[in-house]
């Protein structure tokens, strides 16, 4: 069965590599329908493909969403109008709620990325209580299931604290961990999607699958 994806990454990465060098509207508005036929709407479908995978591989039911390609410039310093990559989140909810934290799924694609990433991007309140906790208890356990999911730590989200949090000393096994104020594992795609030949959305979903065990303790722990 052909990928009914097969050129999305292509269409995506070659158009906001334009964009990317030509970030205004007057580029933009008479391309908007272009992109809207070959990017946003198979990615939306896309994006409904994967969150009924997710659903599968978890257990439990996620909701997913294409992010817009407008971005929120009253606040920032960068006025480009465009966000110049594809970027698809899947959760069980809000990220933070009276229930705790949800760990959430992500993809992006770029002209230079092209990516899987799964975590919290931030703790905070009773939330960083719960993560402490857990890498106090089980961290050694999260560490090994990190290690065994082949994805590494991503830059995005809050950067880690300098020092170690009190109670805990400098000496304790898993002080890295300790010290994160979020989590977010990068899971790049080029190799299992590109070498292995498959379908672009078995590949994210083997990616979400890679993460899983990581998935589970952050749910178990978090929420």
């Amino acid at each position: 069965m052909s990928d009914p994806f097969a050129t999305l990454v292509a269409d995506a990465r070659a158009f906001f590599a334009e964009l990317e060098a030509n970030n205004s509207r007057d580029w933009f508005e008479p391309r908007k329908e272009h992109y809207a036929a070959a990017i946003r709407q198979p990615a939306e479908r896309l994006c409904e493909l994967v969150s009924n995978e997710i659903a599968r591989l978890t257990g439990e039911p996620h909701a997913g969403k294409v992010y817009r390609i407008y971005r929120d410039v009253r606040f920032s310093k960068d006025k480009r109008p465009y966000n110049a990559h594809l970027h698809m989140a899947w959760s069980q909810g809000l990220l933070q709620n009276e229930d705790g934290v949800a760990p959430v799924w992500f993809f992006a694609c770029s002209p230079k990325m092209l990516t899987v990433n799964m975590g919290v991007p931030k703790f905070e309140g009773d939330a960083m209580t719960a993560w402490r906790e857990l890498v106090d208890l089980h961290g050694d356990e999260l560490a090994e299931a990190v290690a065994q999911s082949g994805a590494g730590f991503s830059d995005w989200g809050e950067a880690p604290l300098k020092k170690v949090p009190a109670p805990h000393g400098a000496a304790h096994r898993n002080a890295d961990l300790l010290k994160r104020r979020s989590l977010i594992l990068d899971a790049p795609l080029v190799e299992a999607w590109q070498a292995e030949g498959q379908a672009l959305s078995r590949a994210i979903t083997a990616r979400c699958a890679g993460l899983l065990p990581v998935w589970r303790l952050l749910n178990t722990h978090l929420r």
